[in-house]
């Protein structure tokens, strides 16, 4: 029963599916747990296990097998598995545990069950990447475009941004983003470092634009404004929690006409003054 199962998934690391397929009986059934995303994870005939197949060896899986027990026509083993993807999310290899019945020298019957251990770090690897896909793609694609009922599904209704000088709820949040969306139409956030872990998401970049509308009641300057910026923000339900942030201010506003006030000047309660 072991060497049945080896043998069907030395074919798949083969790539040569027709050969995988010869080995399981015609009602073979195959099933995983959990079941992987957008499937049921339970594939009845070989057919349909030889689809799932194609994927996997698309996915350049290996396997390498461990403490296996035979009883009968039915068997137990581990088996760590190593695939591209895997090695993407940094979670390879995982491991395994199953079974499997063999009868008349056809596998009958498999089930693959994801250790606790490896489940844990493949979800929380699976939360990090939605959480970069979130922030440096949905939210910066949303900001960009100044899509404005886009951000507000981003952002929670009790979203609090703990950055000073920036309103600290979602409605004023998300009104200075559009606001620097306008004034800065060609603007362009280069992620230089991005770490992730848990809910929190943290990452250090450039920002990159052209002063071409009113900012701050600043008239439009043309100036080219380049700054660079450390943002934190905590996930929670697929939208932005909370934000701080600690940003180079001075290369934005100096370049479109905004002075320091020196101590004991009229202007001492603002931080800048315009020209």
């Amino acid at each position: 029963p072991a060497t049945g199962v080896q043998a069907v998934y030395a074919a798949v690391e083969a790539k040569d599916i027709d050969a995988a397929k010869g080995l399981l009986a015609d009602d073979a059934v195959l099933v995983l747990i959990p079941p992987p995303e957008n499937t049921t994870g339970v594939f009845v005939g070989k057919e349909a296990i030889g689809q799932w197949y194609e994927g996997l060896a698309a996915d350049n899986h290996r396997y390498e097998w461990s403490d296996v027990q035979v009883t009968g026509d039915r068997a137990t083993w581990r088996a760590k598995d190593w695939s591209d993807s895997f090695a993407g999310l940094g979670v390879a290899p995982v491991d395994f545990e199953g079974t499997s019945v063999v009868q008349d020298g056809k596998v009958k019957a498999m089930t693959w069950v994801f250790s606790e251990e490896s489940r844990n770090r493949f979800e929380a690897a699976l939360t990090r990447e939605a959480n970069k896909d979130l922030i440096i793609g949905a939210f910066y694609d949303a900001w960009e475009a100044g899509d404005a009922a886009a951000l507000n599904n981003i952002f929670a209704d009790d979203f609090v941004n703990h950055t000073p000088g920036l309103p600290p709820d979602k409605e004023g949040f998300v009104a200075a983003a559009l606001e620097e969306d306008v004034a800065f139409p060609n603007n362009d956030w280069t992620v230089d470092v991005i770490l992730a872990e848990g809910d929190l998401l943290a990452y250090h970049g450039h920002f990159n634009g052209t002063h071409e509308g009113e900012f701050l009641g600043v008239a439009p300057t043309e100036e080219e404004v380049n700054f660079t910026a450390t943002i934190i923000y905590r996930i929670e339900g697929g939208q932005i929690k909370d934000r701080w942030g600690n940003a180079a201010e001075l290369d934005l506003l100096t370049p479109i006409g905004f002075t320091l006030s020196p101590p004991g000047s009229t202007a001492e309660a603002e931080t800048f003054t315009a020209r």
